[in-house]
């Protein structure tokens, strides 16, 4: 595997994680905090874990990394 292989495959990992950070924050921080649920913050949670999410894979893909699991 290349280099940039690696760091692809890195950055994927880490946009999904991103997501996954984003999503937690937009949606279960609201129900810790005081303050009213807002379902436009939780629509965008989701939205930007949507985004991350296929960027995440669009990155992998396209770096033409193999999954170990192959």
């Amino acid at each position: 595997m290349k280099p940039w292989q690696v760091w692809a495959k890195e950055l994927g990992k880490k946009l999904l994680d991103a997501g996954n950070i984003a999503l937690g924050a937009l949606i279960f921080g609201q129900l810790v905090s005081g303050r009213p649920f807002s379902l436009r913050l939780a629509i965008g949670g989701v939205i930007a874990w949507l985004i991350l999410a296929i960027l995440s894979f669009l990155v992998v893909l396209l770096s033409g990394v193999k999954d170990e699991r192959d």
